[in-house]
């Protein structure tokens, strides 16, 4: 004859088991949110709006910013994508191509100029007029 008591023990250990299981899904999707690096995340970053434009430093190079994360590097003979990222006054541009640098620079605006400081492994210091 079989107990009451022994159901309830299984029972009791498969419920535990599924509340450890959830609390482990609940434990990685929160790391995952919170280690993604800054490119990862900009579908959830927003653009500074003031860098939303066409910009060149001599008339000859041009970068293109939209409002999704995404420009462009125009030269004369060549055209480089990018996506990129901007916060806190830092922008962060990944080029899709190897033939160009990724680039950090640390940014600011003077009057109709954009002022890109390099940043980490970038260096100099561009100004920028609207085009």
């Amino acid at each position: 004859m079989a107990s009451k008591h022994g159901n309830n023990g299984n029972n009791s250990l498969f419920g535990k088991a599924i509340l450890i299981v959830i609390i482990l899904i609940i434990i990685a999707v929160g790391i995952s949110i919170f280690v993604k690096s800054p490119k990862q995340n900009k579908e959830n970053q927003t653009a500074d709006e003031r860098l939303i434009s066409t910009w060149t430093t001599d008339g000859i190079t041009i970068y293109e910013f939209d409002n999704k994360g995404s420009g462009k590097m125009i030269l004369p003979s060549s055209e480089y994508k990018f996506t990129y990222v901007s916060n806190n006054n830092k922008l962060y541009i990944d080029f899709e191509s190897d033939k160009a640098t990724d680039s950090d620079y640390e940014y600011s605006f003077e009057n109709d100029k954009l002022i890109l400081k390099g940043i980490n492994s970038t260096s100099g210091t561009y100004t920028f007029t609207k085009k």
